[in-house]
């Protein structure tokens, strides 16, 4: 995950938005999670105050993964217990 410090940072010459129009919400796109490349998982940053995190694939729009950030770690944290139980168990 992005330190907090980085996710409301500058993040379109990362997500290549030259090609986006001016006006396009993807400009106030900002990356939560750059881990699952080439799938990443971020939020708008923007006046429509929305809270919930998307899945973005370059050259698709965003989707809406239906979580706000903690739930989002709430997911990361499970994942990774069943991950740790999971090799403890192999």
């Amino acid at each position: 995950m992005a330190p907090l410090s980085e996710l409301y940072g500058d993040w379109e010459g990362f997500l290549f938005l030259n090609h986006e129009p001016a006006e396009s919400r993807l400009h106030q796109f900002k990356l939560v999670d750059t881990g699952q490349d080439p799938l990443l998982v971020g939020l708008y940053h923007d006046a429509a105050q929305d809270l919930g995190l998307y899945v973005y694939d370059p050259g698709e729009p965003p989707y809406p993964l239906y979580l706000d950030l903690p739930g989002y770690i709430a997911l990361l944290e499970y994942t990774l217990l069943a991950d740790c139980r999971a090799g403890a168990v192999a």
